[in-house]
């Protein structure tokens, strides 16, 4: 069944409900869907019903919450991604499979390497394009929550938002050169549940080491982590870390 969001903290049992026209849009139209189909509706509370249609008057769904449902389908450690703004549309990929794969927000950075910059005024049309696709994907995934996407901050002022997490996780090849294959490990085996935790990522070219000096700076919920032995890609970093936190967390 297909799966939608609703702008509802809370909905009761049995009663009837509107959904918005997009959201109506792609049941009735998009879909084809007819009195009786029935759909998972997600509030913003993370209650999950099934949804059943009853009414499709002026192009309008109406729907009957019929079914209450428990699912856990999030990470029992919230994590946000920073990550260094890419080229060309690699964001947009970065967003829809971090969705996927359990982020609970994505914040594009302005790295010192970054070549992509954004006009200020269009950023707020970017990051909105960007939450329509961390939506979708969230629909896509039978998640329960819709990842937030930040607006762009600068490697300062990413600086002073990690010490609000209980642990920081910086993706940096340089110390990946070195041989550093422990630490991502040691705070996957430390951390507890319910605990923030961020990953972070750079652009292409990678952090400059001002950047990570900033990190650093008394900052002791910081590691600095090697991702193995191999050079990954701007955009295939954050995946990296996401996945080996799913199997840590969720598989072991």
């Amino acid at each position: 069944m297909q799966r939608y969001f609703i702008d509802e903290e809370t909905v009761t049992l049995n009663a009837n409900y509107q959904m918005d026209k997009e959201a109506s849009h792609h049941m009735l139209t998009v879909m084809r869907m007819q009195t009786g189909d029935k759909i998972y509706v997600v509030t913003k509370s993370q209650q999950v019903f099934i949804g059943e249609l009853i009414d499709n008057q002026n192009k309008i769904a109406t729907i009957q919450f019929v079914e209450g449902l428990a699912e856990n389908k999030e990470l029992d450690t919230p994590v946000t991604l920073f990550v260094g703004l890419p080229k060309n549309d690699k964001l947009e990929w970065i967003v829809q499979k971090a969705t996927e794969l359990g982020a609970s927000q994505i914040v594009p950075v302005a790295m010192r390497y970054s070549v992509t910059k954004w006009d200020q005024k269009k950023a707020g049309k970017k990051i909105e394009r960007l939450q329509k696709i961390a939506q979708e994907a969230a629909e896509q995934a039978h998640r329960t929550l819709v990842p937030s996407v930040g607006n762009l901050v600068t490697s300062k002022e990413m600086a002073g938002m990690v010490q609000h997490f209980d642990q920081v996780c910086v993706a940096y090849e340089e110390v990946a050169k070195q041989g550093e294959k422990h630490r991502l490990v040691q705070v996957f085996e430390h951390l507890e549940s319910g605990q923030q935790l961020a990953f972070v990522t750079g652009p292409e070219g990678g952090f400059h080491p001002d950047e990570i000096t900033l990190l650093q700076e008394n900052h002791d919920n910081v590691a600095i982590c090697g991702l193995g032995p191999r050079i990954l890609r701007a955009e295939t970093a954050p995946m990296y870390m996401l996945s080996a936190l799913s199997y840590a967390r969720e598989l072991l």
